[in-house]
C-alpha cells in the first residue's frame, strides 16, 4: 500500500505596520511635541524606527514622541517570529516657524475709569487658518479657547498685565504668547468754570465763562440749564436772557 501525505501549504499572512502622526497635520509647527504610532497586528515589539531612510532606534513600545526641530520622513518596520514585516507607511513631518500672536489695544491712549476697551488677538500670516484664543491677565488665564479673537471690557483696576495666544482649531497647536499690554487707567479729570464779570449781572449783558481742564487733548460741550449751546471751544460767550439762575 503506498500511502501519499498531502501537506498543504498555506500563504504566509503579511502584516503590514500602519504609521500614524498626533497631531496630524501638513504642518507642524517648530518646538511641537509630536507622537509617531507604529500599529504591527500580533507583534508585541520591538519596533524599528527609521528617520530619513536611516536607522534612529528601536522601542518595546509602539509609539515614539519627539519635540520637533526641523522636516523629517520616518518609517517603521517589526519582527513576527523572525520574519521582518514590511515598511510602513511614511509619515513626513513639514516643520513652520511657531507663529506668534500680536495683541492690540484700542483705544490706544490714555484709559480713563468707566471706558470700554477692547483687545484684538491676530495671528499674523495664518488668515486662512482657523483659530481660537486665550486670554491672560497678569499671566494668569481668565478666558481659555474662546472663538472671538476681540475681548470687550470696562477695566476696574489699573496697571495689569493682558496677554494672548492662538490655538489652531484642526490640531491644537498653539502659537507663541503675544506681546504684553499692560493697561493703565487714570480717573477722569474733573473741569471747572469760570465766569467774568463775577458779580451780579442783569439782563441783556454779556457773559464769558472759560472751561478749565488740566490735560490735553480734549474738546468741549457747553451746556446751559441741561440744553447743549456749543462745542469745539474752551470758551462760551452769551447773553443773559431771563432773571434768575442760569446753570452752564
Amino acid at each position: 500500500i503506498l500511502l501519499i501525505s498531502l501537506i498543504r501549504v498555506g500563504q504566509a499572512q503579511v502584516f503590514i505596520p500602519v504609521l500614524s502622526v498626533k497631531p496630524n497635520s501638513p504642518q507642524i509647527f517648530r518646538g511641537e511635541t509630536v507622537t509617531l504610532t507604529c500599529r504591527i497586528t500580533r507583534l508585541s515589539g520591538p519596533y524599528y524606527w527609521y528617520k530619513d531612510h536611516y536607522y534612529s532606534h528601536s522601542s518595546a513600545e509602539n509609539y515614539y514622541t519627539i519635540k520637533v526641530g526641523q522636516s523629517h520622513k520616518y518609517r517603521c518596520f517589526g519582527f513576527i517570529t523572525r520574519r521582518s514585516t514590511p515598511w510602513s507607511n511614511e509619515a513626513t513631518l513639514s516643520v513652520i516657524e511657531r507663529p506668534k500672536a500680536a495683541l492690540t489695544l484700542q483705544p490706544d491712549g490714555q484709559i480713563f475709569s468707566g471706558q470700554e476697551v477692547t483687545f484684538t488677538c491676530e495671528i499674523r500670516g495664518h488668515a486662512d487658518t482657523e483659530w481660537t484664543y486665550n486670554w491672560y491677565k497678569d499671566g494668569g488665564q481668565i478666558f481659555y479657547t474662546v472663538e472671538n479673537s476681540k475681548h470687550s471690557f470696562t477695566p476696574a483696576e489699573s496697571l495689569t498685565k493682558y496677554t494672548c495666544s492662538g490655538r489652531r482649531r484642526n490640531d491644537s497647536q498653539t502659537s507663541e504668547t503675544s506681546n504684553t499690554v499692560t493697561l493703565t487707567v487714570s480717573e477722569k479729570p474733573k473741569p471747572t468754570v469760570r465766569v467774568n464779570p463775577q458779580s451780579s449781572v442783569y439782563t441783556r449783558d454779556r457773559v464769558t465763562l472759560n472751561c478749565n481742564l488740566l490735560s490735553n487733548g480734549w474738546t468741549f460741550l457747553w451746556y446751559k440749564d441741561r440744553v447743549q449751546v456749543a462745542e469745539d471751544t474752551d470758551t462760551l460767550h452769551d447773553t443773559v436772557s431771563n432773571a434768575g439762575e442760569t446753570v452752564y
